[in-house]
């Protein structure tokens, strides 16, 4: 006898014209959700990170938006949403992007009402260096040490290149948002120490 599976769609008009879920995670009493979305005003487009809330069977909660000091958005395209601790709660990262070039990353920890418990802002000092201003945080994950500590990892990418590069970044963090050391693993510059060249 083979196996049947339901099929059924539930839909919600979120008041978005776009948008792009990035992460669940389980809550305490149901499922949280994180993601952006555009969100079109008479002023023009935001891109406002929400956080949205559902059920244990999978109704529809609620919706927040968080929309920072006007003049950039909060971008969170691949990080997920993750427990990281009791204080920090359930996270997400990104970066901060004014309209122009992204700069700097971001931390968001939200509570199980989805409001957020803090937003911490970082940027690596190597980037000034190089003439590249975008970080572009992808990874986020809890250290085992009993400081509560975590590890983010990022892409840094040359702005001045077009968005090309792809050096690789890694801090670990306090929940402050103190960084405890970093390593940056460099790409090779022109004249490569690699070239092969017989010339």
């Amino acid at each position: 006898m083979g196996l049947s599976q339901e099929r059924f769609n539930v839909r919600t008009e979120i008041g978005l014209s776009a948008a792009v879920f990035v992460g669940v995670t389980e809550l305490e009493n149901g499922y949280g959700v994180v993601g952006n979305g555009v969100n079109p005003t008479d002023s023009g487009n935001y891109t406002p990170l929400y956080f949205t809330r559902f059920s244990l069977e999978g109704d529809f909660v609620d919706r927040k938006m968080y929309f920072p000091e006007s003049g950039f958005n909060l971008i969170t395209y691949e990080s997920g949403l993750s427990f990281l601790s009791e204080e920090n709660k359930y996270s997400c990262i990104g970066y901060k992007h004014d309209g122009s070039n992204p700069s700097e990353g971001f931390l968001a920890s939200f509570d199980e009402e989805g409001d957020t418990i803090q937003i911490i802002y970082y940027s690596s000092p190597y980037i000034g260096n190089v003439g590249a201003s975008t970080i572009a945080p992808v990874g986020l994950s809890p250290s085992n040490n009993p400081d509560n500590s975590l590890f983010i990892s990022s892409n840094i990418l040359n702005t001045e290149a077009g968005g090309t590069g792809g050096d690789f970044y890694i801090q670990r963090m306090s929940p402050e948002g103190e960084i405890l050391w970093e390593y940056i693993c460099l790409l090779y510059t022109s004249p490569s120490p690699r070239d092969l060249s017989t010339s």
